[in-house]
C-alpha cells in the first residue's frame, strides 16, 4: 500500500509534523514470500526520477517480521549499491515498534544515523529499495516514510 503524507502523518495515533522539510512519500510493504513482497530479489519502494536528496528515510516495523530460515537477510538501498542505507540483517531482528536504523534495529527512540538522511541519489537507474537473500521473508508489514527535496528539475519520487 503506498501513500502520500502531505505535511505529516500519523503513526500508531501519535500525529507528528516533520515541519515541511522535504516532499514526504510513504510506502508500506506486507511481506508474503511472494515476488517483489520477500522473495529473493528486490522489493522495490520508490522510484527515483532525476537528481534527489533523500532528507530522511524511516522505516518502521508495525508487524514482527518472519523469516523462512536463519538463511535470510534483508537490505535497503538502491539500484546500484543494494546496502547504501542499511547493510544484510536478519529480518526475524526486526519488530513490531522497531525502528529499523541499522543492523540490529532500536526500539521505542533512536537518533536517525547518517545512512538514513542527507543522501543524494541520481535517479539513473537508482530506485530505493530493499533486497532479500538467502531466502524469503514470508511476514510482518515495515512501513518506509521517505522525505526528500528535488534537485535536478522534475526530480520525483513516487511509491513503487
Amino acid at each position: 500500500m503506498a501513500e502520500t503524507v502531505p505535511g505529516g502523518g500519523q503513526y500508531r495515533g501519535i500525529i507528528f509534523d516533520m515541519g515541511g522539510a522535504g516532499i514526504p512519500v510513504r510506502k508500506t510493504v506486507t511481506f508474503t514470500g511472494a515476488t517483489s513482497l520477500g522473495a529473493i530479489g528486490d522489493v522495490p519502494l520508490f522510484t527515483v526520477t532525476g537528481t534527489i536528496l533523500v532528507v530522511s528515510l524511516i522505516p518502521i516495523c508495525t508487524t514482527d517480521l518472519v523469516e523462512n530460515s536463519a538463511a535470510t537477510l534483508m537490505s535497503l538501498g538502491v539500484t546500484d549499491i543494494v546496502a547504501l542505507f542499511i547493510a544484510a540483517t536478519e529480518p526475524e531482528d526486526i519488530d513490531e515498534d522497531d525502528v529499523w536504523d541499522a543492523v540490529a534495529p532500536a526500539t521505542t527512540a533512536v537518533a536517525l544515523p547518517a545512512l538514513l538522511k542527507d543522501i543524494i541519489v541520481v535517479g539513473a537507474a537508482n530506485d530505493i529499495l530493499a533486497t532479500v537473500a538467502g531466502d524469503t521473508v514470508t511476514g510482518g508489514v515495515l512501513q518506509f516514510n521517505l522525505r526528500y527535496i528535488a534537485i535536478s528539475d522534475g526530480a520525483t519520487v513516487v511509491a513503487a
